[in-house]
């Protein structure tokens, strides 16, 4: 009887809208971007537009995208930090001890959402992943999200696991203030750390991606709400 999907965390990924086509011609699928800060709703791809990233910001709400370390308001398709601006968004946090969550650029208040994206020129907001999710390596950005990604697509062209097997592979880094920060994989499937770099080399990918270390886990662990507890695997790979 279920005929209507809503998303709004991360991006969501193809092969779930895939699934859901499968499910028959009335099943559909909404994407949108949300912040529990902005009560919570910020971006949907309404269903008669085109399917653009994670949509369009909604009504009175404004969006603009900053250098995480200058803070200079980017133009269309440069990625930085997305800031929202409304009505909808919270005051702030209880209590002295939380870090300030806004900016302000042009005498506006803007939340910072620790969410890496872009603008294109219709207005379309595409995720680029977490801030955090991100340490600089050799002066250049590199994305652990997109590390990831690439390592499940090497893991089943390798042979690594069963291509019917949904194996997992996390990518944590390790002393991020330092100038040669460490990159940590955290896989529920055994394989080496050789494995693991030969199989970036061919894909591609520079040496800079190269992986420190591999720890295989029995399960990775999640937070209460089902999310991937990024502070107890940070506390597992410095050990």
């Amino acid at each position: 009887s279920v005929r209507l999907f809503v998303t709004g965390a991360e991006k969501a990924p193809q092969e779930l809208f895939n699934y859901i086509e499968t499910l028959g011609p009335y099943h559909k699928m909404i994407e949108g971007y949300g912040i529990t800060e902005c009560s919570p709703v910020v971006t949907i791809c309404r269903p008669e537009s085109v399917r653009k990233g994670v949509g369009q910001p909604l009504p009175n709400l404004s969006l603009c995208v900053i250098h995480p370390e200058t803070h200079e308001v980017l133009g269309k398709n440069e990625v930085g930090e997305v800031c929202i601006h409304g009505p909808s968004v919270f005051q702030g946090y209880l209590g002295e001890s939380m870090k300030d969550p806004f900016i302000q650029i042009q005498g506006k208040k803007w939340y910072r959402s620790g969410d890496l994206g872009s603008i294109d020129e219709e207005g379309y907001l595409i995720l680029g992943g977490r801030l955090k999710r991100f340490i600089k390596v050799g002066g250049e950005m590199v994305s652990l999200n997109a590390l990831e990604e690439e390592l499940a697509v090497i893991a089943k062209r390798e042979e690594w696991i069963d291509k019917t097997f949904q194996g997992v592979c996390l990518a944590i880094g390790v002393n991020e203030s330092s100038d040669r920060p460490a990159i940590v994989l955290f896989t529920t499937f055994p394989v080496t750390r050789d494995q693991v770099n030969m199989g970036l080399r061919e894909s591609g990918f520079g040496r800079i991606m190269k992986i420190s270390d591999v720890k295989k886990v029995k399960e990775i662990p999640l937070t209460g709400t089902g999310k991937v507890h990024y502070r107890q695997l940070n506390e597992w790979a410095m050990t």
